[in-house]
């Protein structure tokens, strides 16, 4: 019988020969697709082979070069952009109270304070939200028949309006939203030029133990029947 050739180097090999009667059998590989991940969830997360510095300064600098793109965007931020903004500032606020050690609490508290005052400018949509609350609190405390009642309720009428309005066709003025976005990007740069104090855990373990243990003393005070306003600093200690 003729020998077969080898395949050559990188070559297929022939199929073997079927007899009548044979079915060539097909292996089927299934493979199991990987959950989906957002570039942003990949871009909000420190990578344990990286420099702890260099990974924070690049999650910093993603969020708030992130809001400046939303508040810079063409024809002005709607509600969208302007609550995406603030949703990465929430972030990167996030992320300084944890590398409080690799700044310093000096550094921290002012980046801190001046991505607060940015976030309270472009806040407008929350105020008109916080108003209705602050109106539900005060009618919870005049019952019906009460001569105040129906100016509160009036009232929440037009916060209501004034809420939605603000949701549906928020926008901001293009000086606010301009300067807004110029602070950010100066407190970025500022920080992408802090000389880090210090790496690895020592730079986030002892921001996380500050944070767990606001969280946990937050918790306590909740009580079995808390209200509406602890249960809402409650969760912004969950969210640091």
């Amino acid at each position: 019988a003729p020998r077969r050739s080898r395949p050559r180097d990188g070559a297929c090999a022939p199929p073997p020969r079927r007899g009548p009667g044979i079915r060539r059998r097909v292996p089927v590989t299934l493979v199991m697709a990987p959950p989906r991940v957002s570039l942003e969830d990949v871009a909000y997360r420190i990578d344990p082979d990286q420099p702890v510095p260099d990974e924070i300064r690049r999650i910093l600098r993603g969020q708030l070069d992130g809001a400046v793109e939303d508040l810079r965007a063409p024809g002005g931020p709607d509600a969208e952009a302007i609550h995406d903004a603030r949703r990465r500032i929430k972030k990167a606020r996030a992320v300084l109270r944890l590398s409080r050690s690799l700044f310093g609490p000096a550094v921290v508290r002012q980046a801190n304070a001046d991505l607060r005052e940015v976030a309270a400018t472009i806040a407008a949509q929350r105020d008109a939200d916080a108003l209705v609350e602050a109106v539900d609190r005060l009618l919870a405390d005049h019952p019906d028949g009460d001569p105040a009642r129906e100016a509160l309720e009036r009232l929440r009428q037009h916060g209501v309006v004034a809420a939605e309005r603000q949701r549906t066709h928020g926008s901001l003025d293009a000086s606010v939203s301009h300067g807004a976005a110029r602070r950010l990007q100066q407190t970025s740069a500022w920080l992408q030029r802090v000389p880090a104090r210090a790496d690895g855990w020592d730079a986030l373990g002892p921001g996380l133990r500050r944070q767990y243990a606001r969280g946990r003393t937050q918790c306590r005070h909740l009580g079995s029947t808390p209200s509406d306003e602890e249960r809402h600093d409650w969760r912004k200690r969950a969210k640091d």
